[in-house]
C-alpha cells in the first residue's frame, strides 16, 4: 500500500514537473517570435539572398495561433525598386508546428496572400519569368514547390496578375465574391 501511494505520488511530480516545463517553453517561445519584429532588416536581406532579388516590406509581426508559429508581412515588394515587380499587400504564412518537429523540416499549414500584384512575361530566350526576379542560378535552400504542396490551406484574394506576350491578358481575383475573372489586355 505504502509503496503505491509513493508510485502515485511521484507520478503527481512528474506530471506537474513536465506542466510546468512545457509552458515555461512555450512561453519563452511566444517571446521570442514576438521579437522577430526587431530583426527587420536582417529578415529582408536573408531573403533578398535567398531569392537573389531585393526583398522589402514595410512591417513584419509574428504571433503564436495554437501551437502554430504565424509570420505576417505588409506591404511586401520583390524585384528592383521602380520596376514592374511582384507586390504583395498582405502575405501570412502559418507553420504546422508538431509536424514540422516531427519531420525536421518546415510544413505549411495555411499561406495566405492578398493584394497580389504580379506581370509575367517572356524573357529573351523565351521562358516565362515573373518580370522584376533573376533567373536563377542556384538551387535554393528550401524546396518551396514541396512546401507549397503540403500547405493545408492556400488563400489568395484581391490580386491581379497580368500575362504579357503575343496574346496578354489578366487573371484578376476579387474579394467581393465576384470570383476569378480573366480580362484580355
Amino acid at each position: 500500500m505504502l509503496r503505491s501511494t509513493r508510485w502515485f505520488l511521484w507520478m503527481r511530480v512528474a506530471v506537474i514537473g513536465f506542466v510546468i516545463a512545457a509552458a515555461v517553453v512555450l512561453t519563452l517561445l511566444r517571446i521570442l517570435v514576438g521579437a522577430l519584429a526587431f530583426y527587420h532588416q536582417e529578415i529582408e536581406g536573408r531573403l533578398s539572398n535567398e531569392l537573389g532579388a531585393p526583398v522589402r516590406f514595410e512591417s513584419l509581426a509574428a504571433d503564436w495561433v495554437y501551437f502554430d508559429p504565424v509570420l505576417r508581412l505588409q506591404g511586401l515588394s520583390l524585384g528592383p525598386e521602380f520596376s514592374d515587380h511582384l507586390r504583395v499587400d498582405r502575405f501570412s504564412i502559418r507553420l504546422d508546428g508538431l509536424k514540422s518537429i516531427m519531420g525536421k523540416a518546415p510544413v505549411l499549414r495555411e499561406l495566405e496572400v492578398i493584394g497580389l500584384q504580379a506581370v509575367i512575361a517572356p524573357d529573351e530566350l523565351g521562358n516565362w519569368r515573373v518580370s522584376g526576379l533573376p533567373a536563377r542560378t542556384r538551387s535554393p535552400e528550401v524546396d518551396y514547390l514541396k512546401l507549397f504542396e503540403q500547405s493545408g490551406r492556400l488563400v489568395i484574394e484581391s490580386s491581379k496578375i497580368s500575362v504579357e506576350g503575343p496574346y496578354p491578358f489578366a487573371i484578376e481575383i476579387e474579394s467581393d465574391g465576384q470570383g476569378l475573372s480573366l480580362i484580355h489586355i
